[in-house]
């Protein structure tokens, strides 16, 4: 347990009780300017909640408050028995509402991208995936696994399916070292014009833990893109596990009009 006097010269602060401002609120901010000002690192445990609690001298629901509000903005997590640790700075990821690959969407981040491809084959594409692709059960694909790292740390595995008919050459591309849009594009010709992405939660499984070096059970966002041609053909469909300690997502938002959403509705969109 931390003693009361190095807690005192570390936090220094005291509260403003007659502030307007709440109280949970002036502890998360404090607390905020030491994570953000170098005080804790990433996995520095901080105080515990009674420690915080006779320093700042509030009770236990403020302390409690101030703590679930830098958990829920991703500053901190909690594990029971343990304690409070700060967290590592999330990668930020524009993968739901762009066209871009995670290749270039790294690097378009300031990130350094790596590969180490798990499989890479032809093989007959099962049901679902020859439905999505729309081609007959059983027709080949290329298949391609892969663990992907930003920064030099295992950030997703990836399973890819790519339609063969369009680039056969492609099963014997190198993509440890290369971009999977940048070779549609310079080698095939193929323009990925659209594309959907659904984004689900899951639990790690002991190999996607093992590759990813999380613990079993650990969250996961989950990926699942069909990608589409100019010419309105289906050509890759892809499942990305995603480790959620180390992922943020982006998303801009645009409201429609009143008129476009009318106009939408008639032309039955």
């Amino acid at each position: 347990m931390m003693q009361a006097e190095s807690l005192t010269v570390l936090l220094g602060e005291k509260l403003e009780k007659d502030s307007h401002i709440p109280l949970y609120h002036q502890v998360e901010t404090l607390l905020e300017a030491h994570i953000n000002g170098g005080d804790w690192i990433p996995e520095d445990r901080l105080p515990t909640e009674d420690e915080l609690c006779a320093h700042f001298d509030v009770s236990r629901t403020v302390i409690r408050r101030s703590l679930l509000n830098l958990e829920n903005r991703g500053l901190i997590w909690r594990s029971p028995g343990k304690g409070t640790f700060v967290a590592r700075p999330k990668v930020r990821e524009s993968l739901i509402q762009t066209l871009r690959g995670f290749h270039e969407d790294a690097l378009a981040h300031g990130h350094t991208p790596s590969t180490r491809i798990l499989e890479q084959a032809v093989q007959p594409a099962p049901e679902d995936v020859a439905r999505l692709l729309d081609l007959p059960t059983g027709t080949l694909v290329v298949y391609l696994k892969r663990l992907r790292f930003i920064d030099e740390e295992p950030h997703l595995i990836s399973e890819t399916y790519l339609r063969l008919d369009l680039c056969p050459g492609i099963v014997d591309v190198d993509f440890s070292s290369r971009s999977l849009y940048a070779v549609l594009e310079t080698d095939c010709g193929v323009t990925i014009q659209r594309g959907t992405r659904v984004v689900e939660a899951l639990a790690a499984s002991p190999e996607e833990a093992s590759l990813l070096q999380i613990e079993p059970g650990a969250p996961l966002l989950l990926l699942r893109s069909l990608m589409v041609t100019s010419e309105d053909i289906p050509f890759e469909y892809s499942i990305g596990m995603h480790r959620a300690d180390r992922s943020r997502f982006e998303i801009e938002l645009l409201r429609t009009s009143s008129s476009q959403q009318h106009n939408a509705t008639s032309k039955g969109e």
